[in-house]
């Protein structure tokens, strides 16, 4: 299995993607990948965890798996996030 630069593994059966979020944007959109982390601009003001699951959302859809697979584990309130992935997309296998 190859990763993207964004993503490691936990465990076997787990990946930590890291996500560098810009939210307020004027879009919501997946931008690429900055260092390594994965970019994502998200349009949700950063209140009331509103931020946090728009790019939830955002990021299950860009990597087509469930939203339910994804987990943010560090970063609430952070322009720097950690989720924890358990289900892998189809383009990592």
């Amino acid at each position: 299995m190859t990763l993207p630069p964004y993503a490691s593994v936990r465990s076997p059966r787990e990946w930590i993607i890291r996500v560098k979020a810009v939210p307020g944007s004027s879009r919501t959109e997946v931008v690429g990948t900055l260092g390594d982390s994965l970019k994502v601009r998200v349009a949700a003001p950063p209140e009331d965890g509103r931020a946090d699951e728009m790019l939830t959302a955002t990021l299950a859809r860009a990597l087509g798996v469930a939203r339910q697979s994804l987990t943010l584990v560090n970063g609430a309130g952070s322009q720097r996030k950690q989720f924890v992935l358990t289900q892998p997309p189809s383009s990592w296998r």
